[in-house]
C-alpha cells in the first residue's frame, strides 16, 4: 500500500529539560519507522536549566531540505511555548498542550517576567 503523502511541521517548545528532546525523537522515529523522511533541527540556547527552548521538525515523503512556516502542530509543554512561538503559528496551526496551563496568569510566563 503507498504511504499517504504529507508534508507535515511541528515544533516542541518548552523548558530546556522538561521533555523536549523525548518529544520529538518519540515523533520522529514514528514517522521514520513508518517510511517517511524527517528533518529537524534543535534550538540550544546558551541557557540554563528551565529556560525556554524547542524543536522544529519537517516530515515528508520526500526528502525535507528545510523547515517550513507556519507549523501544522506545535506541542506547548508550559506557557511560555505559547508566547515564544506566536509568530510561528497560522490559521490552521493545531496547538497541543496540557490544559492545567489554561489557568496560568501572564506573569507566571518566564519569557515575559524577563523581558519586563
Amino acid at each position: 500500500m503507498p504511504m499517504k503523502k504529507i508534508d507535515i511541521n511541528i515544533t516542541v517548545g518548552g523548558p530546556q529539560g522538561g521533555g523536549i528532546d523525548t518529544s520529538s525523537n518519540m515523533i520522529s522515529r514514528a514517522f521514520a519507522e513508518s517510511g517517511y523522511n524527517v528533518f529537524g533541527v534543535r534550538e540550544y540556547h546558551s541557557n540554563i536549566k528551565g529556560r525556554h527552548s524547542y524543536t522544529h521538525v519537517r516530515i515528508k515523503n520526500e526528502r525535507p531540505r528545510s523547515l517550513k512556516y507556519p507549523v501544522d502542530f506545535l506541542v506547548a509543554l508550559d506557557p511560555d511555548s505559547i508566547f515564544e512561538h506566536l509568530e510561528d503559528i497560522g490559521k490552521g496551526t493545531k496547538i497541543i498542550y496540557d490544559s492545567s496551563i489554561e489557568k496560568a496568569e501572564l506573569s507566571q510566563a518566564r519569557m515575559i517576567m524577563r523581558d519586563t
